[in-house]
């Protein structure tokens, strides 16, 4: 007989043994059941392996939390084999999963490889539409295409290959997902689909091309056009304060005021000479002498008068109905706003006639160097005798004639003196070529010179001689040939000149930075995204964006500089 001690540990070891037993024996089970039958539940009992007592021996008893969690190891193993699906699959499909990248219109086709491990019978595709993310536009399941029907049955290890079509012409950009269904008798395989489709290259390279030429359109204007338009701006201003003040103090103040209109007059002709810088410069005198205009009228009459007074000579006692009109003005005058454009005109009037008295001391100053200039003198002086005589307040339109003439005839004599010296000048070069000669001859004698050039003119060919027919054909051949070295001068300086190098550079450069510039936006914004247009607005704008960008850091790098190159001077 055992002992005691004895039995208790061998029903221990037992039990250990049969538990381990059982654990290896439950995956056995379970495969053999999804085998025979896959479609029943797997049912393992884990409850049986302890024998059934109805009172456990008091040896056992302290084993009992040992038996109880090797139990619940098994139903927890147990679980886990029937829930994880078997690893070989009756139907295979290569690519597991389809991802294209198109770009529309396009039709797009790909193979699938199908391969049966087990015998499939009632084999079908089914496809449904792919949605974008967003679920505005979807694929179409019409337009998904299995070019070759599938066979109802396919034996263990048979391959098959499906040509898979997707007409993507009228689709929009964007994201499709999607998955084809392959169901058979016995389970269910899915081909995912990812389709990516974005707009042609056409359409972003124009929008891009246009961008950096709007880009180039904007700086040419900004360092040329954009400086006359804002002169020509501040010149419109100009007009508009001057129609203003016009209006509301009942007077054309361009007529009353020369000084003024000559200015604006000024800043019009060298604005349309293209000259911004000396038409600001006009504006800007312009606007100080109307705010000049802006000070006390019977202030500046005062002064004006004063000047004039500094200029006459004391005690005059000759008649000048001209300045008697302009210096008779009581003083009642300055309390009285009626009289403003009175005050204005008499101003005016002092300052021609302050101008018109300078113009002849001028004019007699040169007259008595040149006298020839006596009659243009003379004529100034009848002017001005003749405006002595008219009143400017009560005639205005002919004072200014007067002086307007007295101005012309000033501007007359300036220009003639120019000419004069000019032609003095010529006259001594002529005179000193003609002594030459005479002075060349003294060593011998004079009569000596004149008989050797009578001789030569004896002599000389008629015009009908060959000598002188081969003279002109020499001098034509002459002249041509020297008009052919000047063209062709010329085309070398404008071919091979500085001005032409500058002009490559220019171009060389500015192509060249614009191009590597679009190119990296069109790879960044257009090549890199898979999705183009989907989202149109922001996608071409980004592209506008980008163009109008490119354009001004080739500006920023400043090694081109402008485009106004220089004129040769001939």
């Amino acid at each position: 007989m055992l002992s005691r001690t004895v039995r208790v540990d061998l029903f221990i070891r037992a039990v250990v043994v049969a538990g381990l037993f059982c654990l290896l024996l439950a995956p056995l089970q379970v495969t053999a059941q999804d085998e025979t039958r896959p479609e029943d539940a797997v049912t393992t009992s884990t409850t049986e392996t302890l024998p059934s007592t109805s009172t456990p021996a008091p040896e056992i008893i302290p084993l009992l939390p040992t038996l109880q969690a090797m139990q619940t190891a098994q139903a927890v193993l147990v679980t886990r084999v029937q829930a994880t699906p078997p690893s070989d699959q009756s139907l295979t499909l290569l690519p597991e999963s389809l991802t294209i990248d198109a770009t529309r219109p396009t039709t797009e086709t790909r193979l699938v490889l199908v391969r049966a491990s087990s015998t499939i019978t009632n084999l079908q595709a089914i496809i449904l539409d792919l949605p974008r993310p967003d679920n505005h536009r979807v694929l179409g399941h019409q337009q998904i295409t299995l070019h070759q029907g599938l066979p109802p049955t396919l034996t263990a290890g048979s391959l098959i290959t499906i040509p898979i079509t997707l007409d993507l012409t009228s689709i929009e950009s964007g994201e499709y997902t999607g998955k084809i269904h392959f169901i058979y008798a016995n389970g269910e395989t899915f081909l995912p689909l990812t389709i990516r489709v974005k707009d042609g290259a056409a359409w972003p390279l124009i929008v891009l091309t246009l961008a950096v030429v709007i880009g180039l359109t904007v700086t040419q204007y900004r360092s040329g056009a954009f400086r006359l338009d804002e002169v020509g701006a501040r010149l419109d201003r100009l007009h508009h304060e001057i129609r203003e003040r016009s209006m509301r103090e009942g007077l054309e103040l361009l007529k009353e005021n020369r000084a003024l209109a000559a200015q604006v007059a000024m800043a019009q002709q060298q604005l349309d000479n293209h000259k911004p810088d000396e038409a600001e410069q006009a504006i800007q005198a312009a606007y100080r002498l109307l705010a000049d205009y802006n000070q006390d009228s019977w202030t500046r009459y005062v002064n004006e008068k004063e000047k004039l007074n500094l200029r006459l000579p004391p005690g005059r006692t000759e008649q000048n109905d001209y300045l008697a009109s302009v210096t008779e003005i009581p003083d009642s005058a300055r309390q009285e706003p009626a009289q403003r454009m009175t005050l204005e005109r008499a101003t005016q009037a002092i300052r021609d006639y302050i101008a018109v008295e300078a113009s002849i001391a001028e004019a007699q100053e040169i007259a008595q160097t040149q006298p020839e200039a006596q009659t243009l003198v003379k004529a100034m002086q009848h002017e001005q005798a003749s405006l002595k005589q008219i009143d400017p307040l009560r005639q205005p339109d002919e004072a200014r004639r007067t002086v307007e003439a007295i101005a012309a005839t000033k501007q007359k004599l300036a220009q003639q003196t120019p000419r004069q010296q000019s032609n003095a000048q010529a006259n001594k070069a002529a005179q000193a070529r003609l002594q030459g000669p005479v002075a060349a001859t003294e060593t011998a004698t004079y009569t000596a010179y004149l008989t050797n050039l009578l001789q030569s003119e004896v002599t000389a060919p008629t015009p009908d001689s060959k000598s002188s027919q081969a003279s002109r054909w020499r001098m034509f051949w002459a002249k041509a040939n020297e008009d052919l070295a000047t063209w062709l001068e010329g085309l070398r300086w404008k071919l091979l000149g500085p001005h032409m190098r500058l002009v490559t550079f220019k171009v060389i450069v500015t192509a060249t930075v614009l191009i590597l510039l679009s190119l990296t936006g069109f790879v960044q914004l257009y090549t890199n995204n898979p999705t183009f247009g989907s989202n149109a607005v922001v996608d071409y704008l980004a592209l506008v964006v980008w163009g109008l960008g490119a354009e001004a850091a080739r500006s920023a790098i400043g090694v081109v500089g402008s485009w106004n190159t220089p004129v040769r001077q001939r």
